[in-house]
């Protein structure tokens, strides 16, 4: 009697196994890579407000009210100086999306600077939170918070002349969420938009 060895050749299913493992091999490339691609982790893990990597000293309020929103730091997206778009691109894209891009009772933002005026819509802002942008001439940040539905517009502009740029913190002070300033070789503060200055911070 003959013992059958216990070897898979490429007839009983060996190629089965030969392109499973590539195909393990290509997924794992691809996730390195795309992990490359994104670069350094983002700050914050959603529960602890000291895993977001900002100065906490010194502060104009008590820090252990600080609460963290579920959502990392720089996870909600800023919008950086938007392209504008018109009426009758507005109409171009109702079109192409049935409708449903920008609707007449969609709430917005109005914002008006001398003579230039722009609407921002909530629709989008529930996404971004904050937009950094520049209208007649000076540079703003609309913000919008959906938790509380508050809406905040403010001159970037620091007294020392230095213009700010916002993203979203991930952080939150009495339900409504606290911005940090993005701006390189300098520790960021936490601001919170309706008291309109740096709470937390340098």
């Amino acid at each position: 009697m003959s013992r059958r060895g216990t070897s898979i050749d490429w007839r009983a299913g060996g190629w089965a196994l030969a392109l499973g493992g590539l195909l393990a091999v290509i997924v794992l490339m691809g996730l390195l890579r795309n992990a490359s691609r994104e670069g350094p982790l983002r700050l914050g893990d959603g529960k602890d407000p000291a895993s977001y990597g900002f100065v906490r000293d010194p502060s104009l309020v008590p820090i252990e009210k600080l609460v963290a929103s579920g959502v990392g730091r720089d996870a909600i997206p800023a919008l950086r100086e938007p392209e504008p778009i018109t009426a009758s691109e507005v109409d171009a894209l109702n079109e192409r999306h049935r409708g449903k891009y920008l609707v007449p009772d969609d709430r917005v933002i109005g914002v008006t600077i001398g003579r230039e005026s722009r609407a921002y819509p909530v629709r989008v802002l529930n996404w971004h939170e904050v937009v950094n942008d520049r209208l007649g001439g000076v540079p703003i940040a609309v913000a919008y918070h959906p938790l509380c539905d508050s809406v905040v517009v403010l001159d970037r502009r620091a007294p020392d002349g230095t213009v700010l740029e916002f993203g979203v913190s991930g952080l939150l002070y009495q339900s409504h969420h606290l911005l940090f300033e993005r701006n390189p070789g300098r520790q960021p503060s936490l601001w919170s938009p309706l008291l309109a200055q740096a709470i937390v911070g340098p």
